[in-house]
């Protein structure tokens, strides 16, 4: 769990950020990672899905909601793992140099 000691300000702040600057998705990543860390799914993946509508490219973006739905149980034959797979590719080739294509 992250040890921040505000993270509800943590959290305004990313929301401020986010509606400032909603092309640049570095504030809903940053906020996708602390409601993973607080296991707010929901949230995480509401957020995660509205970045996308703005920036539909976003290599990190992409990854974090493929992996989101792998890990909330997506399995293979079901539209949830199938749109995880989409996801991760998008996110290799929006950035093939990406560190996780090497896996």
């Amino acid at each position: 769990m992250l040890n921040w000691p505000d993270t509800k300000r943590a959290e305004g702040d990313f929301t401020t950020a986010a509606e400032l600057e909603p092309n640049q998705p570095h504030s809903a990543i940053a906020m996708s990672l602390l409601y993973s860390d607080r296991n707010q799914v929901d949230k995480e993946k509401a957020l995660l899905q509205k970045q996308l509508t703005i920036t539909p490219k976003d290599a990190v973006t992409n990854y974090l909601l493929a992996d989101l739905l792998i890990r909330s149980g997506a399995l293979p034959g079901q539209p949830e793992y199938e749109r995880a797979i989409t996801l991760l590719t998008t996110s290799l080739v929006t950035r093939p140099d990406s560190e996780k294509r090497r896996f």
